[in-house]
């Protein structure tokens, strides 16, 4: 009775120990250092949709985190006429700014767009994973007569992380 009973302990015990071993060869964790996307306040004549995105990298295959890029999209009626400038971001709480390094704007059409949406990027980002402040002035018809107004975004942290099977992934996308 007391070896039926060691065979079952033992039987269970390698049974765990194979479903664990399995979890672990099966399963990866995924996290994502990530932003919501930004709120503005005061953008005018126009609505800006703020991004700050994370990279994965060759040596953190499976960490999406810095560099970020950041993207800023203006959106309404007169978004071709609409010159963004003074643009600066900063962490919340130290107010340390971070170099841009000389902001783009771009313009790519897209199917389904009445016209192409005007884009500002940023990109190669080395920053911290904290809360920052995206600043600037929005310009509208600088051609003509000016209006000018200031806008400020929050980007406020979104972490969450899954859990992934690398093979069915793979399987999954071809």
């Amino acid at each position: 009775m007391k070896s039926d009973r060691r065979t079952a302990v033992l039987r269970l015990s390698a049974s765990l120990a194979a479903a664990a071993l399995l979890f672990v060869l099966l399963f990866d964790r995924y996290s994502y250092y990530d932003y919501h996307k930004g709120k503005c306040e005061a953008a005018g004549p126009v609505e800006l949709v703020v991004s700050l995105v994370g990279n994965f990298d060759s040596g953190r295959t499976r960490e999406r985190s810095s560099p970020y890029y950041l993207r800023v999209e203006i959106v309404g009626e007169n978004k071709g006429r609409v010159v963004l400038s003074e643009e600066r971001l900063a962490a919340s709480e130290p107010r340390a700014t971070v170099d841009l390094g000389g902001i783009k704007r771009a313009e790519a059409a897209r199917q389904g767009d009445l016209g192409p949406p005007v884009v500002y990027l940023a990109d190669s980002l080395r920053l911290q994973y904290d809360d920052y402040m995206f600043d600037g002035v929005v310009a509208a018809d600088p051609v003509g007569r000016s209006s000018s107004v200031a806008f400020t975004c929050t980007l406020i942290r979104r972490f969450r992380s899954e859990w992934r099977i690398t093979f069915w992934d793979a399987l999954m996308s071809v």
